[in-house]
């Protein structure tokens, strides 16, 4: 606002210097300072006076501009000096205005000055305006990074919701395909590890049921037997002649299912890692021969 009423008070000027040289009339001078106060907001107006004039109590330019922040306004710019006051009430407009002085210049010496009133209401207007601009703005970014901020956590816990629901399915033993998302962050290593331990699970899972498996059929084999002869045996179906030779083949069973069931011991010692190892070099050769 100061640089645009500077700008003012130098057209101003320049105006009123071709109008004391004659080049221009009075109508053309009016016409084009309200021109340019209505443009800028403000009341322009074009005082001839000489500091000595006013030096003297000789000041007579319009009650509407007797207040003494104008006479010191003056004062200055007859001395040479741009004036700029923010807030200044002026009773005649009934307001605070912002006041520019410029000094009038005619063959290099000054002979008056150029005084220029712009209501403080519209830089008001302005600010207002600029602030509303501002809110608005804010607002905008506000909603904008709200959205972004939203969508990036929702791709976040995308794959965290992925990881969670196979979790649990995975520790209620059921099946479950491998977390197809590819991250080269932490939470991608995290499902990668997730996927390793999946299907490692999965396979010692195979391994268990398999050996299960072949144990309850290599110990239903022996058992079977067993029952089948003792069964005879209490039938009368094998006669008590016979008896010795069941029973050394029941025997057997016996032993049978008990170096069965001494290897499930071994070999749950060896899960456990109950188990030393003494481990050393052999010579092939020898262990050959």
């Amino acid at each position: 606002k100061k640089k645009n009423l500077e700008s003012v008070g130098y057209k101003a000027a320049s105006l009123a210097q071709e109008y004391i040289n004659g080049s221009i009339t009075d109508e053309v001078l009016n016409t084009a300072l309200d021109s340019m106060g209505l443009i800028s907001e403000s009341s322009i107006y074009i005082v001839r006076i000489s500091s000595e004039e006013l030096a003297n109590n000789y000041y007579d330019i319009g009650e509407e501009l007797n207040e003494p922040f104008i006479a010191n306004g003056l004062r200055q710019v007859l001395h040479g000096n741009k004036v700029f006051m923010k807030s200044q009430y002026l009773k005649d407009f009934n307001m605070n205005v912002i006041f520019t002085g410029y000094p009038l210049k005619l063959g290099g010496k000054i002979e008056g000055a150029v005084l220029i009133f712009s209501p403080v209401s519209s830089v008001d207007d302005i600010v207002n305006r600029l602030n509303i601009f501002i809110l608005l703005s804010s607002l905008a970014v506000l909603l904008f990074g709200a959205l972004i901020i939203y969508l990036n956590s929702k791709s976040l816990t995308r794959p965290i919701k992925k990881l969670d629901t196979a979790a649990k399915k995975l520790a209620q033993g059921e099946l479950t395909e491998n977390i197809d998302i590819k991250l080269s962050d932490e939470l991608g290593h995290l499902i990668e590890s997730f996927n390793y331990m999946k299907n490692k699970i999965e396979e010692t899972e195979k391994m268990r049921s398999e050996f299960i498996a072949n144990v309850s059929h290599d110990l239903r084999t022996p058992l079977t037997s067993i029952n089948g002869f003792v069964s005879g045996m209490i039938d009368g179906i094998i006669k008590e002649d016979d008896y010795p030779e069941y029973l050394l083949i029941i025997k057997d069973e016996v032993n049978r299912l008990m170096n069965l069931t001494g290897d499930i011991l071994e070999l749950a010692k060896l899960q456990s890692k109950s188990v030393t190892l003494n481990i050393s070099n052999i010579n092939m050769m020898q262990l050959c021969n």
